[in-house]
């Protein structure tokens, strides 16, 4: 079946053409590199949020053999998480952290086209985001899961966007005005503002999925106004951080962030996240933070072929003679 490309001028919110959604049979230098990471985190993973990392790496690869069997054990740790919720870390057990893992599983299962897993992510997050905030709970992580929710398609977009914003704009008024009695030691002050962070980089590339091209802008406003930076890459740079106590993951947050981008079609924050992102990634590396390091290099790549694809399909538009609306469309539908 052929498919038709959407042209840049033509490109409208709610177009997925220029999403890259995996990078099967995409080489890249760093491939085998990530391989062996991600091997190496599944056979040790002994819990949802440990295998979360292998899964999400082996989806945004595109990768036949690790792609299911890093969703089955996902399946199988979080089916497990219900049954016996003892045999699993206290700070897993909550609403929150399944919906937070359900969001990954789902955005996992669609990037590799599988229908059934993600059909069946798709309702147990719905479920789980239905629920009432409670002590157990921790409002970043239905915070990343409404993000996770809204990147999927345009319904579940609609479905989240208000929420998924307003527990974002929570998040930050809780870092820069928090109550009386919050904790004010500096490692807890740093995670309130990564947490809201990451709130807005899960937010970006829902928008970004969606071509919502406003609210893309707004949350962009939103990183520089909570960290008081003038760019985006140093407001991330300022609210994600990696240290010897604790990592922010701030190569993923950072590459994620560019693949918005390149869908935007925002060259300026595309390049200037390009200069900023190899040191980043760099030192990941050379901190052995090995999951960062991955995922960094992987959306980063999924950023450049998706502003490779932009610019192929620029070309191809502009090329295309200008005949009937028919002759046109069956000539973009050969691309």
């Amino acid at each position: 079946m052929s498919m038709r490309f959407v042209g840049i001028a033509e490109a409208k919110p709610g177009d997925r053409a220029q999403v890259v959604k995996n990078l099967k049979n995409l080489r890249f230098d760093e491939r085998e590199k990530v391989e062996g990471i991600v091997d190496a985190l599944a056979a040790e993973a002994k819990d949802p949020y440990a295998a979360s990392l292998p899964m999400i790496m082996s989806a945004k690869l595109g990768d036949a053999v690790r792609a299911p069997a890093t969703l089955q054990k996902m399946g199988d740790l979080l089916s497990g998480l219900d049954e016996k919720p003892e045999s699993f870390p206290a700070w897993q057990r909550s609403n929150s952290f399944k919906a937070w893992m359900w969001g990954r599983y789902l955005l996992a299962a669609d990037a590799v086209n599988d229908l059934a897993n993600r059909e069946l992510a798709k309702k147990r997050l719905a479920g789980l985001l239905e629920q009432r905030l409670t002590k157990d709970d921790l409002l970043a992580f239905f915070a990343w899961a409404w993000g996770y929710r809204g990147a999927l398609n345009e319904a579940e977009y609609e479905a989240s966007k208000v929420t998924m914003l307003e527990d974002a704009r929570v998040l930050t008024a809780q870092y820069k005005s928090p109550d009386k009695d919050a904790d004010t030691s500096p490692n807890a002050v740093h995670e309130r503002l990564s947490n809201a962070m990451w709130s807005w980089v899960m937010n970006i590339q829902a928008a970004a999925m969606l071509r919502d091209s406003d609210t893309y802008e707004e949350i962009k406003r939103q990183m520089k106004l909570i960290t008081g930076q003038e760019t985006v890459t140093a407001a991330l740079e300022t609210a994600l951080l990696r240290t010897e106590a604790s990592n922010d993951y701030p190569g993923w947050g950072m590459a994620i962030v560019r693949n918005a981008a390149a869908i935007m079609e925002d060259e300026a924050l595309f390049q200037e996240l390009g200069k900023a992102l190899p040191a980043i990634i760099g030192g990941a590396d050379k901190a052995g933070a090995k999951a960062e390091y991955a995922f960094a290099v992987l959306d980063n790549q999924l950023a450049l072929h998706a502003h490779m694809k932009l610019k192929v399909m620029a070309t191809a538009t502009t090329a295309a003679p200008k005949t009937s609306g028919d002759n046109n469309q069956s000539l973009r539908s050969k691309l």
